[in-house]
């Protein structure tokens, strides 16, 4: 029978063990370890479950919930690479987070919470995730895991994840976003390590229409609308069962045809109906949102922050190496310090980051000039050798929405210019309707985008219109993202060149503006001038100072890491308003 974990074999642990590429990951692990065994685990308390409902705060609560599993994970590793110095400290981890009354976490239980039924049966996308990683590590660590340790474990997946996946409907089964595809691919790892083959018959064809529903939620260009982060964590763990049912299919017979399944379009070469193999990696829209995470850097090793996304770009080595095992070339490795080992707090996916990985492989590939457009999310990418512009069309309805419509980025090898900053601090008020945005990274007034006689952007509006999209030039239509009924038309342009970006708004109204503020915002603490505004040492922004008054402002924000950060306003107020109005700045970069 085929291992169902690419690269779980005693070889590749071997080499893990004593190949100089992992060194230093190896190292950082032991010293996370020694760190481990000598703090205890904190405890679990009630009271801090309840501050998500009282007071918004999930943080506290989660950052010890995640701690142990984050030891399930070293230890696990360290174990099976040094042996019984850290069994004990292994299973007394897995221990405590199977003593957990519920692997749901605060912000994803609401008022659940009460009922010992609903605790323990619901599938969110961490308590999926924490069978997952019992599942897996049960299944690399079955010859060593006490037997009273590993009939817990599969004793308490097959309850709290197996069987209320089979017998349950969860909104997420039909979700247009990450949770169809973490959940349900974390529940099926669970299904295919500690399940029955007989479960997995049965579980499959829920399993691949929920796939096929996350997969539609990406553009048909594989544009993901909720940013990098969430395409490793969403699409990430599609992969990883996407490699898993690959592998269990080759070794069981009479999975049901699942070419019957597809569309025409993509159910050529996606299943060998003469052995029953789920090939997921065959169909091209799968292999178009594998290129989708290269495409997100940008100039000074940042990334395309749109939506709930992160600023440093970081990309999963262990789905690189997966999609280049699958198809050989299509995406590069940067420098092997940009890698991630995980992007969810809570993930088993270090061992892949350690199983998943090509010592051979060309680290250090330099960013590559040129544009990337996505049509389906209308996003707007183009490097040049000095700065990198990433500009975006889309709608106020998106995933993880930010009111954001014509707003962009600015980054070169020094720094970030003009910023998009992705994140705030995950709070209740975060996501609930009426509050979010009044936080400043989800409003418009925390993006840089014109302030149109008072009115900021609304939420829930639909797209931009798309005017213009060249190597060089982007243009769309954003006045539908405003209330204000006066504005007619508003034309947001970009033109790159070589060491400039010319930046134009034309605008039209039915009566005469009585303010009109073009906002730019960014993480550096800008120096005005008679006409122009020092950004940084390497950059600044131009305008006629006939046109505009210019101010500066700032205000602090709490970051996704919950760290307070400032953000610094550069407000250009027109003069002299007209029905029609064309206003211009020009970025330049030295």
């Amino acid at each position: 029978m085929s291992e169902i974990l690419t690269g779980n074999t005693s070889e590749k642990w071997e080499q893990i063990k004593t190949h100089p590429f992992y060194k230093k990951d190896v190292e950082d692990l032991v010293a996370l370890g020694e760190r481990l065994l000598e703090k205890p685990c904190e405890t679990l308390l009630r009271s801090d479950y309840l501050r998500f409902v009282r007071d918004g705060n999930r943080s506290v609560y989660e950052s010890i919930y995640f701690e142990r599993r984050r030891r399930i994970s070293c230890f696990s590793i360290l174990t099976r690479l040094f042996g019984e110095k850290y069994l004990d400290p292994l299973c007394d981890a897995l221990w405590l987070v199977m003593d957990e009354s519920t692997w749901v976490v605060p912000a994803h239980m609401g008022d659940m919470f009460s009922s010992p039924e609903k605790r323990e049966g619901f599938l969110d996308l961490f308590a999926t995730e924490t069978g997952a990683l019992l599942a897996e590590t049960y299944h690399i660590l079955s010859d060593v895991l006490p037997t009273d340790v590993s009939e817990r474990i599969l004793t308490l997946v097959r309850k709290r994840v197996v069987e209320p996946y089979l017998e349950n409907y969860y909104w997420w089964m039909d979700g247009h976003n990450n949770w169809s595809a973490v959940c349900t691919s974390q529940a099926a790892l669970c299904i295919l390590y500690v399940g029955t083959h007989e479960q997995f018959r049965r579980a499959e064809p829920h399993i691949n229409r929920t796939m096929n529903i996350f997969l539609s939620s990406y553009g048909e260009d594989g544009c993901c609308l909720e940013g990098l982060s969430y395409w490793a964590y969403g699409f990430g763990t599609f992969l990883n069962y996407a490699d898993a049912v690959k592998n269990y299919t080759k070794s069981h017979r009479g999975v049901s045809p699942y070419e019957a399944r597809l569309s025409p379009e993509k159910a050529e070469g996606a299943h060998n109906a003469s052995v029953g193999v789920i090939d997921y990696f065959a169909r091209e829209d799968v292999k178009r949102c594998c290129a989708f995470a290269s495409n997100m850097r940008l100039s000074g090793d940042y990334a395309v922050a749109f939506s709930d996304g992160t600023v440093n770009y970081r990309y999963p080595r262990a789905l690189f190496y997966i999609i280049n095992k699958e198809y050989p070339g299509l995406i590069e490795y940067p420098d092997k310090s940009l890698s991630s080992s995980s992007i969810s707090a809570g993930s088993h996916n270090f061992i892949r980051y350690l199983l998943w990985s090509d010592p051979d492989a060309d680290y250090g590939t330099e960013l590559k000039r040129g544009t990337v457009f996505y049509k389906s999310g209308q996003w707007f990418i183009r490097n040049e050798e000095k700065y990198s512009l990433a500009a975006k069309g889309g709608n106020n309805d998106e995933p993880h929405n930010h009111n954001d419509v014509g707003s962009f980025m600015i980054t070169a090898p020094s720094g970030i210019l003009l910023c998009d900053t992705g994140s705030g601090e995950y709070t209740r008020q975060y996501f609930e309707p009426g509050h979010r945005y009044s936080f400043l990274v989800n409003s418009s007034r925390g993006h840089s985008l014109p302030i149109i006689n008072g009115y900021l952007q609304s939420e829930n509006t639909p797209d931009a219109r798309l005017l213009e999209n060249t190597e060089t030039t982007f243009a769309v239509g954003i006045e539908r993202s405003y209330k204000d009924p006066t504005l007619l038309s508003a034309v947001r342009r970009f033109e790159c060149l070589e060491s400039e970006i010319k930046i134009s708004d034309t605008l039209e109204f039915s009566d005469s503006p009585k303010s009109l503020t073009e906002r730019f915002v960014s993480f550096e603490k800008p120096e005005l001038f008679d006409g122009c505004v020092r950004i940084c040492e390497n950059a600044e922004m131009r305008f006629d100072p006939k046109k505009f008054d210019a101010f500066l402002s700032s205000e602090e924000y709490i970051d996704h890491a919950h760290r307070t950060q400032t953000l610094y306003f550069i407000d250009l107020c027109a003069k002299d308003l007209e029905k029609n109005e064309q206003l211009s700045v020009s970025i330049l970069m030295k």
